[in-house]
């Protein structure tokens, strides 16, 4: 068979038929039935030993089967010999056992533990004692750093009553140096045995001979144990100026800090309060100190909080919370002093951290002042300072971090901690010249003013003149300088609602002035000084700024301007002729659809009357336009709209179509009127021309710019077009329409005589 032959022999063959079968068999099923119909396992046949020569015949099989599997493995087989002597065991021939170990130990590895253990437990388990001294002391020879033979033989010798023999043991174990459970085993047996001097001075050969926290700390609390406080704190001093000395152990050392939180523990447990918390500050001081990691993660630092939890008072813990936390602000800023977010929460802490204890000072102060000791006063006014020490020590190092690039987005974080320090130092210090030095040095040095500033500094130090020296002339000076220096929109807007809050119209009127020099193209600046002379009653100045404003060749968003001068002819003024010929005026610069709507709805409604001009019931005055002079205007701008935007811009259907809707929507709010004002039956030829003038929507398709193939769009064909595609295919429908009537009549006329026909 060839190789591709022999493939596809062995590929599996494909199911033509994937149907469901009819009958389904679940898994279930299948188990059940193999358990069911599956094969018996053979079980070997009960042998039953009924005469001692059975017997003897059995146990020579077996031992020969054992004897078979040693020589298979070359008599090396450890497990073999177990099981080996394990079955002698339970046959009751001790001696033969022995003999079987005894060979295991000649021609196996003596160093296994587990052949001694073995060898052991069954001379104890016949109850031989010496032959079981014997073994255990074999094996402890042979293996001495084995602690478990160790401590196995001295259980036996215990449990025998042989306590001196047991302690020549744990002597004789000891000599060998072992770990830290020897000694700890010795010490728990002589206390079980009422000798604690005994265990003293094995405690002693312990710390002499494995010297470390874990020795000294069970000696120190077995000493605590037995009641003798002075001893165990000795112990703990003399463990603590052990490693201190020790140059295995630095600073940092788990072990040295476990041994200064176990002595503070103790003393705590002592009900020593204050001396748990002069070793803990002891060891932060000296073991903390100069640490470069993270401080606050190590365990000596959590018990000392835990600590101050359980004993502290509130401000006690607040501080060791505070330090805590201080310590990782202070990691993260040294790598990164630029994070600025990082000191404001470093600082924001630090603020709170004495809002109370400065807040007592302030009480006691106002209480000297107001008993007249002025020395009292002093000396707390000087404790102040020293409580804001620190906080204003991190407010210099945050400020002088400046940022890398002279651009403003760098510095806008950065400005914050200065404005931040600002208001430390005026509202929670309460030092006004220190605050006004930071003014002048934030404002004098530090930005650069030529490349770009910050008009909320300027705008605050004004505040902050008048705020707390009454002195507008200053603020003023300080508000001239920075326009000066740096003008900015925000600086005149903050200037002239300033003077405009003091009545300072003339000096309003400069400043807008100064604004529009530095920036004639914003409109907002030219309606708000409008708007300014409109509520003044100064109409002409009004008007004539409004001129300047739409005269600019340049003006950004003119619709503003525009749409605020006419407001203030139709509503301050009332006067319509002005404001139809600002319309106009607009209307030859724009032909925008909005324009002609506001047009046509400002001919319509009524002007807005004041309010010492309305009558009780509400009506208008006299001097504007009856409805029907109103509504003509209205329909007359309508029509005037309609044209232009289908002579001046033929392809701005859209807005044309939007015309035509609001006109309709406008011809059926004045029938409404009409009717509710008594007449009967008003003429709809108004409304019947503006559906007329409505064009027919057309679905269309067009190549698409970008892509291969075309898109269908909407278009408008409006009555008017004649010739071209739009009036092509108005006529194309006028065609089909009359078709379709025609085929109707033809239809209904010959329907009776043939309704088949063709």
């Amino acid at each position: 068979m060839s190789g591709g032959a022999g493939l596809r022999a062995a590929r599996a063959p494909s199911v033509k038929n994937k149907a469901p079968a009819s009958k389904q068999i679940t898994a279930e099923q299948i188990v059940r039935e193999s358990l069911v119909f599956g094969e018996e396992q053979y079980q070997a046949p009960e042998r039953r030993i009924t005469s001692i020569a059975e017997l003897q015949e059995y146990r020579v099989e077996k031992r020969q089967q054992f004897e078979n599997n040693l020589r298979k493995n070359g008599g090396g087989n450890l497990r073999e010999y177990l099981k080996y002597a394990a079955w002698e065991d339970t046959q009751g021939d001790i001696a033969r056992a022995r003999s079987i170990f005894e060979r295991a130990v000649e021609s196996c590895d003596y160093r296994e533990p587990n052949l001694w253990l073995k060898y052991a437990e069954l001379e104890m388990r016949a109850k031989k004692i010496n032959h079981a001294r014997n073994v255990w002391d074999r094996a402890v020879t042979l293996l001495p750093r084995v602690d478990q033979l160790w401590m196995k033989f001295i259980h036996m010798e215990e449990m025998m009553g042989q306590v001196d023999n047991a302690r020549q043991l744990f002597t004789r174990w000891l000599a060998y140096d072992p770990d830290h459970h020897a000694y700890r085993a010795c010490v728990k047996f002589e206390l079980r045995h009422n000798a604690p001097e005994r265990a003293r001075e094995t405690y002693e050969t312990y710390v002499a001979k494995l010297p470390g926290s874990k020795s000294y700390l069970s000696y120190a609390k077995f000493e605590a144990r037995q009641h003798n406080v002075a001893s165990a704190r000795a112990i703990y001093e003399r463990a603590i100026e052990l490693l201190s000395d020790d140059d295995t152990y630095d600073e940092t050392s788990k072990d040295l800090m476990d041994l200064y939180v176990h002595f503070a523990e103790f003393e705590e447990h002592k009900k020593e309060t204050e001396r748990a918390r002069a070793i803990f500050k002891h060891a932060l001081d000296q073991l903390l100190a100069n640490q470069t990691g993270s401080r606050d993660e190590t365990p000596l630092y959590q018990a000392y909080l835990e600590f101050e939890k359980r004993n502290g008072g509130r401000r006690d813990v607040d501080g060791a919370v505070m330090h805590k936390r201080s310590q990782a602000y202070e990691e993260r800023l040294k790598e990164d002093p630029l994070d600025y977010d990082q000191w404001f929460d470093y600082i924001r802490l630090l603020e709170e951290g004495v809002a109370d204890d400065l807040a007592e000072l302030r009480e006691d102060i106002r209480f000297e002042e107001e008993s007249g000791a002025n020395g009292a006063s002093v000396a707390l006014a000087a404790r102040v300072d020293e409580l804001l020490a620190p906080v204003r020590d991190v407010y210099e190092r945050a400020i002088a971090n400046l940022p890398l690039k002279a651009e403003k987005s760098y510095w806008e974080r950065y400005i914050y901690l200065w404005i931040k320090y600002v208001v430390f130092e005026e509202l929670t210090a309460c030092d006004v010249e220190r605050a006004r030095k930071v003014y002048e040095l934030l404002l004098n040095e530090v930005i650069p003013h030529r490349k770009f500033t910050f008009a909320k500094c300027w705008i605050f130090y004004a505040q902050f003149l008048i705020r707390n020296d009454k002195d507008l002339s200053a603020a003023r000076k300080v508000l001239g300088q920075a326009l000066g220096m740096c003008p900015k929109p925000k600086l005149f807007k903050f200037y002239v609602n300033l003077e405009y809050t003091l009545g300072n119209i003339d000096r309003v009127r400069k400043i807008y002035e100064k604004f529009l020099e530095y920036d004639p193209c914003d409109s907002a600046v030219w309606q708000s000084y409008a708007e300014m002379e409109a509520m003044l009653a100064e109409t002409e100045r009004a008007r004539a700024i409004f001129e300047m404003a739409v005269a600019q060749p340049v003006l950004h968003q003119p619709e503003r301007v525009w749409k605020a001068f006419i407001e203030m002819e139709r509503t301050t003024a009332r006067d319509r002729n002005r404001a139809r010929s600002l319309y106009d005026r607009l209307l030859e610069k724009t032909n925008h659809t909005k324009v002609w709507l506001s047009y046509a709805n400002f001919e319509y409604e009524p002007l807005p009357v004041p309010m010492d001009e309305e009558g009780s019931d509400g009506a208008p005055a006299d001097d504007d336009a009856p409805l029907q002079t109103r509504v003509a205007k209205a329909r007359e701008i309508f029509e005037r709209g309609y044209q232009s935007l289908r002579r001046n811009s033929p392809e701005e259907k859209e807005g044309a179509v939007l015309l035509l809707e609001a006109w309709r929507a406008f011809e059926k709010q004045v029938l409404e009127a009409l009717q509710a004002a008594g007449e009967p039956s008003p003429s709809t030829d108004a409304l019947a021309k503006v559906d007329g003038l409505m064009p027919r929507r057309i679905k269309r398709k067009r190549r698409m710019a970008d892509e291969e193939g075309f898109e269908e769009y909407y278009d408008y064909a409006f009555p008017d077009e004649v010739g071209g595609e739009a009036g092509n295919a108005a006529a194309g429908l006028k065609l089909l329409e009359a078709a379709y009537k025609w085929k109707r009549a033809k239809q209904d006329a010959g329907g009776g005589s043939n309704p088949g026909g063709m």
